[in-house]
């Protein structure tokens, strides 16, 4: 059920300008179409990670956490090696 209200979140906040989808177990990736505005990259990451903060099933509030990984591309690269930065990305702080 958690999954399916995060999901749904994503879904909310993200226009049709990108691809959402559920990578596998709690990961999910957002491909964002033309979108190399930092601020706005931030802005969508902090409300994701507020999102986590904030689910709440039949009035009880839940506690989950998110971490949220950014990797901008300018030029092409395969999915998988863009993937893997992302990934890293995860853990930089």
């Amino acid at each position: 059920m958690i999954l399916q209200m995060f999901a749904n979140f994503l879904l909310e906040i993200f226009s049709v300008d990108a691809y959402v989808g559920r990578f596998g177990g709690d990961e999910f990736v957002i491909l964002l179409k033309k979108s190399t505005n930092e601020n706005f990259i931030t802005e969508k990451a902090a409300g994701i990670l507020k999102a986590a903060r904030d689910v709440f099933i039949e009035g009880t509030e839940i506690k989950i956490g998110a971490s949220v990984g950014v990797l901008i591309v300018s030029n092409a690269i395969e999915y998988k090696k863009a993937f893997e930065i992302a990934d890293k990305a995860l853990y930089f702080v």
